[in-house]
């Protein structure tokens, strides 16, 4: 029997919705950029009618934290802004669909003068208070290794050391293809733990769009090993989007859709239609 095939969605960070050609299957939502819970609810209810007035879903989210001094550990830890943040965030993703919420590995870092043992304390009380929220609207959360040494969990290995210390059903990994590069950490340690992965990035050259640069092969590879592993949540384009047509500035209309046709036709060979 041929495994559930993974959606593809498309990070709406700086693309408005409805120029985001048809193809796409899912939206990702950047919490720290759309939902802003510390923005007033008229300001979110404008923002999230055009979520819910889009006939795709959304599914994911990113950018959890940003902005504010907002930190998951280190001298800028501050337990009320962070409740008030999560317990804000995650009513409010509900509202749009969210099933599964992406938290940046950059928040948790190490400081000059702080030990590992503390920082790690931190970060583990950050995860249980998203977790706490997760758990209320039936979401989960995917950590997301970014490859930056200074932080607690630099690649996707570490990444599911950290997840098992922290120990909560709800909060898994997001496997984001440029991060593996920059390591090169073999797409391989994905099949470590399988049922940890519930979320994926990916980019082209140079972080723009995955059909810009030489991403083929690297892409099939990625398609083949979460097809191998039953893989069917989402694969969003998470990236700064270039021109690719002559054209001054993106036009996201043609740019969207001849990037989910060069991902798609990978998907389909993977999966061989």
């Amino acid at each position: 029997m041929m495994s559930k095939k993974f959606k593809f969605g498309v990070c709406v960070d700086e693309i408005p919705l409805a120029e985001v050609s048809s193809e796409w299957e899912y939206f990702e939502i950047p919490t720290a950029l759309k939902v802003l819970p510390f923005d007033c609810e008229d300001n979110w209810n404008q923002i999230k009618k055009d979520y819910l007035d889009d006939a795709r879903p959304t599914l994911t989210s990113s950018h959890f934290l940003q902005f504010n001094g907002l930190v998951a550990c280190g001298p800028g830890y501050d337990r009320e802004q962070q409740l008030f943040w999560a317990k804000r965030a995650f009513r409010r993703m509900n509202e749009v669909g969210v099933k599964i919420v992406g938290v940046y590995g950059g928040f948790f870092q190490h400081y000059e003068g702080w030990s590992e043992e503390d920082l790690m304390e931190q970060a583990i009380g950050f995860c249980n208070i998203i977790a706490d929220e997760a758990e209320q609207y039936g979401m989960e959360i995917a950590l997301e290794p970014m490859a930056n040494p200074n932080t607690l969990w630099p690649s996707y290995k570490d990444g599911i050391d950290f997840v098992r210390k922290v120990n909560r059903k709800c909060i898994k990994l997001m496997a984001d293809l440029n991060y593996f590069l920059a390591l090169n950490e073999p797409l391989s340690d994905i099949k470590l733990a399988p049922e940890l992965c519930i979320n994926a990035h990916i980019q082209g050259d140079g972080g723009a769009q995955p059909n810009v640069g030489q991403r083929e092969a690297i892409l099939t590879e990625l398609f083949t090993i979460l097809r191998d592993i039953g893989y069917d949540k989402g694969v969003t384009a998470a990236c700064p989007w270039v021109s690719t047509n002559g054209a001054e500035k993106p036009d996201f209309l043609y740019e969207t859709k001849v990037a989910f046709e060069f991902i798609d036709k990978i998907r389909s060979k993977v999966y061989g239609e």
